[in-house]
Order: C-alpha cells, then structure tokens, then sequence
C-alpha cells in the first residue's frame, strides 16, 4: 500500500520546507509501503493544510475524507493551526506534523468501513517515528489505538 503524504498545504508555498518534515514523510511512506493492512486501498494520500484561519474562512482547504473504492484509492484534507506551527521549533513541528498524520489516519480508518486495518497502521507509523516525537507526543496526551490481542 502507498501512503502519499503531501506536503503541509499553504505552508510550504509561502514559507520555507521543512528539510526535517520532508524527511520524516518519507520515512513513513518508505516503511508502510512494504507491509500489507488489509486495504481495499492501493493508496491513500494525506493532505495536509497548514494556513491561517483567514485563508480557511475563505472556504479553502475544507477538511474532507474521500474514496475511490472503484480504483482503491483514499484521501484526506485535514488541517491544523497555523500560528502554532509556524511559530514552533523544527522539532515542536515534527511534533505537529506527526500527530496531524496519525489523526487522519484514525479518521480515515474509523470512517472507511473497509478491511483497512488501520490500528496496525497507525501503530507503525508511530513506531518509524524519532524517539524523541515518540515522546512528545506521549507526552502531550496522545493515545495509540487499543490493540486486538492478534496483532504483533
């Protein structure tokens, strides 16, 4: 399965990319790529919006999930706080950025009502993450989806 996880719309079109962002996407991508979660999907893209709430007011960037059951494909339009963002470290960023990933992918799984066993994707997508956004984001409150006792 291919998760395609763009770049924080807005973001990095009016400001700087995020080398270390850029890089922690792909590492998600690269580990997830290899393993099989039971999808109807072939692909699922992640698209992230990171803008001020003016822009958002404008009816740009409305958070949506979609799917495509015909070509196996998923997406999702989600959004996060701009100010916080911008306003953030490169590390408080990857913080942001990881658990905005791993939302869409909760969202995405609890709406699809697909064999997409998203639990062990989210639970790998965590698992490729630095140890210190591992932290954090424990830290800061986040909760893995409770395990069946058949995963691994």
């Amino acid at each position: 399965m291919l998760l395609d996880i763009s770049p924080p719309a807005y973001y990095f079109a009016h400001f700087e990319e995020v080398v270390e962002i850029t890089t922690m996407c792909k590492n998600i991508t690269e580990t997830v790529k290899v393993k099989d979660y039971g999808a109807t999907f072939e692909k699922i893209r992640l698209l992230p919006a990171i803008a001020p709430k003016e822009e958002f007011d404008k009816g740009l960037w409305v958070e949506e999930i979609g799917f495509d059951w015909k070509y196996g494909y998923a997406f999702i339009f989600i959004r996060s706080d701009f100010e916080k963002y911008h306003n953030s470290s490169i590390e408080e960023k990857q913080v942001i950025m990881a658990s905005l990933i791993l939302e869409a992918l909760l969202r995405l799984g609890k709406k699809s009502r697909s064999k997409l066993n998203y639990k062990s994707l989210i639970i790998d997508v965590f698992n490729c993450l630095d140890e210190k956004i591992k932290n954090q984001l424990l830290e800061e409150g986040y909760h893995l989806p409770k395990i069946s006792s058949q995963l691994k």
